[in-house]
């Protein structure tokens, strides 16, 4: 049976934000988009850049919304309320301040561990039981320096460690689009 799936990256709109900590999640879907050879189109419905994937088991839909992250909720709940995704079928990519730059962890449910685009998705979406991909960005040490951190770029080794785990999603990522979250998570983790 076909359905609609959604994979949701976090970030900041705007050229500025591009290359920053903060972004990673929009890093991934840029690649992710790259190796499907489907192109971002503006939507003003959503409020984000959107491209699709047409798979055997049924269409998946990329989004960037195209907000601050304090605002990322509202494009990915209106994508997900317009083509009626289950929450087991949304994957949001996301930086995680709690884990090493070049990890990469999945897992569904949760709190927002203090991360403002889930906590926005939370209030708009009213549901957590989405699964996440959390990409590690390191902690700065200090809790008073995490936004200015985590709106920075990272330093060569971190970018390098961060994108050769993206790297290594993409390699997978047919396990997540078929669901194969078990075997995606033995190989990536």
């Amino acid at each position: 049976m076909r359905k609609n799936k959604l994979i949701a990256g976090l970030g900041n709109f705007g050229e500025k934000y591009n290359k920053t900590r903060h972004n990673v999640g929009f890093w991934l879907l840029d690649e992710l988009a790259k190796f499907h050879n489907t192109q971002w189109q503006q939507s003003l419905k959503f409020k984000a850049d959107i491209a699709s994937i047409d798979s055997e088991n049924g269409n998946i839909y990329l989004i960037k919304p195209r907000q601050f992250m304090n605002n990322n909720g509202i494009s990915i709940a209106s994508i997900i309320s317009f083509y009626k995704i289950e929450p087991q079928n949304i994957i949001v990519a996301h930086d995680e301040l709690d884990l090493p730059s070049g990890t990469i962890k999945l897992k569904k449910g949760g709190g927002n561990g203090g991360h403002n685009g889930l906590k926005n998705i939370f209030e708009h979406f009213g549901n957590k039981d989405f699964w996440r991909l959390r990409i590690g960005i390191s902690h700065p040490g200090d809790k008073s320096a995490v936004t200015n951190y985590v709106l920075s770029k990272p330093d060569k080794n971190q970018a390098t460690a961060i994108t050769d785990k993206i790297s290594d999603v993409i390699d997978q990522n047919d396990l997540l689009i078929n669901e194969e979250f078990d075997k995606f998570m033995r190989i990536i983790h």
